[in-house]
């Protein structure tokens, strides 16, 4: 049996996947604890893992966060990105590294398992030795010189002048987002007692022992540089606790119509109807 640390930033679509984790865990025969934001305590204990709430950590709720990151309030498109990044996942990581390090005196893990947006985990594995593992349950964000940024929304370029436009918005996308980002981080290294330099920002979330990615390659770009430590490991989906509800009347004539079907979703912070699903519709 080995003892297993699971940490998921305290949204309802990072903590799903890990709980299925941490069920294969346990099932397994594994003693699995469970670092997340005490919205999810009775999630966690349901899955008959140990909770390990956020003390030192800001215990945000999802659903309201500029009360807790009041830089949040009003920003749109990439002023609201870095500052969501540095406040909330980078500033966070100290009060993180605090709690996991407290956990850790009190009865140290074999393997701390985070999900790929926190920052902490690697605070804690400078600080303490212990092995940790990154789980991606977003699209892969793994720089390569042979891709364009991600996030953009560009398809991987073909022929000498796509690759050129490649690494030029490479070469774009660091001073304006990875510099600050890494100020941030750097900072945030120092207010966790680390020394200066260590793991750049970049690479900050992501095991160099392993990663597990949801998904398969071929949902991917295709990457002539993948890192050694990657894996895909399919779909993270426990069973449904949702009740069943019956398919709305208009369901088999829109399949019997046979045109393009377009399911469109938000993300967890940008919730307003305005931003995407009116114009979609529009």
């Amino acid at each position: 049996m080995a003892k297993i640390m699971i940490m998921a930033m305290p949204f309802t679509g990072h903590v799903s996947p890990m709980l299925v984790v941490a069920a294969e865990a346990i099932a397994r025969g594994h003693d699995v604890r469970f670092y997340t934001g005490s919205a999810f305590r009775d999630r966690v204990e349901k899955a008959s893992a140990r909770f390990v709430p956020w003390r030192a950590a800001p215990d945000f709720d999802e659903h309201d966060l500029e009360p807790t990151f009041p830089r949040l309030k009003g920003r749109k498109g990439i002023r609201q990105l870095v500052i969501n990044i540095q406040d909330l996942f980078i500033d966070s990581a100290v009060g993180q590294s605090v709690d996991l390090r407290s956990e850790w005196a009190r009865e140290p893990w074999d393997l701390l398992v985070a999900e790929e947006s926190s920052v902490g985990p690697i605070f804690v594995a400078e600080s303490t030795g212990a092995p940790w593992a990154t789980v991606g349950i977003v699209p892969l964000l793994l720089p390569s010189r042979h891709l364009p940024p991600g996030g953009l929304g560009f398809q991987p370029a073909r022929g000498p002048a796509g690759r050129l436009r490649d690494a030029a918005l490479r070469n774009i996308v660091r001073p304006v987002l990875v510099r600050p980002l890494q100020r941030a981080y750097t900072r945030a290294r120092g207010a966790a007692g680390l020394q200066p330099g260590g793991t750049p920002y970049e690479q900050a979330s992501r095991s160099p022992l392993l990663i597990a990615a949801t998904g398969c390659a071929r949902l991917d770009f295709e990457r002539p540089d993948p890192p050694p430590q990657l894996h895909y490991v399919g779909e993270l989906a426990g069973a449904s606790t949702a009740p069943r509800t019956d398919d709305p009347p208009w369901w088999d004539e829109m399949l019997g119509r046979r045109r393009p079907v377009v399911h469109v979703t938000q993300g967890t912070q940008n919730v307003d109807p305005d931003d995407l699903i009116r114009p979609t519709l529009e």
